[in-house]
């Protein structure tokens, strides 16, 4: 689970994904958008209960996901990020999430 200071309230702002710029990839969806540059980056992870049926698995892929997002939110500021998970994925995709994401997460900060 991500720290409190890292985690975005998604709930609270309803104009996010009108807002957000957004990145494809065959594992998720995400989406980018700027906050006040002093600010931490603080994300958001949603996994639909269509994709992974079972609520113990969502929430080990929701566990897998923030460890390794959580140490990349520590270089970055001034951005919320929500991902939505696209399809279901094991631990062993774990090393293909990391560099997606730094891939993705690069082009914004460029």
């Amino acid at each position: 689970m991500l720290p409190k200071a890292q985690r975005y309230p998604l709930r609270a702002d309803t104009r996010f994904f009108q807002v957000a710029r957004r990145v494809h990839s065959p594992l998720f969806t995400l989406a980018i958008r700027s906050l006040e540059k002093s600010s931490q980056a603080q994300a958001a992870i949603i996994v639909p209960k269509k994709i992974i049926p079972t609520a113990v698995m969502r929430n080990k892929s929701k566990r897998w996901i923030s460890a390794t997002l959580s140490p990349l939110l520590r270089s970055y500021t001034g951005c919320a990020i929500v991902i939505l998970v696209r399809q279901p994925f094991t631990f062993e995709d774990m090393p293909e999430l990391k560099l997606l994401l730094e891939k993705t997460l690069l082009p914004f900060y460029e």
